[in-house]
């Protein structure tokens, strides 16, 4: 008589075998799902730093405009409020009221693309007129010089938004003293 051996061997390796395999597809899931998080880790980045050049844009239009075209651009807002040029006119609240920057659309009427980027995208809004600069709280230093006139400023808040290619949207936004003598 014959008799069989090794199936116990046979089971053992065919158990051993799942095993490993079982451990490679898992080891390979693992490595997918560190490399898609990888990527959305660039997108966003690249979103938020479409955003901070979208907002040094603004800020630097801002300071580097006269009175005159900051002026010139409020008095181009629309009537329903959305922005046109570079102002959205003066917020309503702390908040910014319907100019909430997680709120609108961002679309032509309530933003400026950046060179005509759309991925690159900014607001200013006026939030405060003839904010006073000295006293309690100051933003100069007791040993400086007097000054000639009584230093004022209008406060703006910048909101940008970037986009990435694939869709990651950021927002970061800002405030802006713009200094003049009252």
């Amino acid at each position: 008589m014959n008799r069989q051996r090794g199936a116990a061997q046979l089971f053992v390796t065919v158990i051993l075998l799942v095993l490993v395999m079982l451990i490679g597809i898992t080891s390979t899931l693992v490595s997918t799902t560190q490399f898609k998080l990888a990527g959305n880790l660039q997108f966003e980045n690249n979103a938020f730093n479409q955003a901070e050049s979208a907002a040094a844009v603004a800020q630097s239009w801002l300071s580097s405009a006269t009175p005159q075209a900051i002026a010139a651009n409020a008095a181009f807002q629309a009537a329903d409020g959305s922005c046109v040029a570079h102002l959205c006119g003066k917020s309503t609240d702390a908040l910014g009221a319907a100019n909430r920057a997680y709120a609108i659309d961002w679309s032509d009427a309530n933003s400026v693309a950046v060179d005509g980027d759309d991925s690159k995208r900014y607001f200013i809004q006026q939030v405060a007129q003839s904010v006073r600069r000295n006293g309690a709280g100051a933003m100069r230093n007791e040993g400086d010089a007097p000054q000639k006139c009584e230093p004022l400023g209008d406060l703006y808040r910048v909101s940008a938004r970037g986009t990435s290619a694939r869709g990651t949207t950021k927002i970061v936004q800002s405030n802006v003293l713009l200094a003049y003598c009252g």
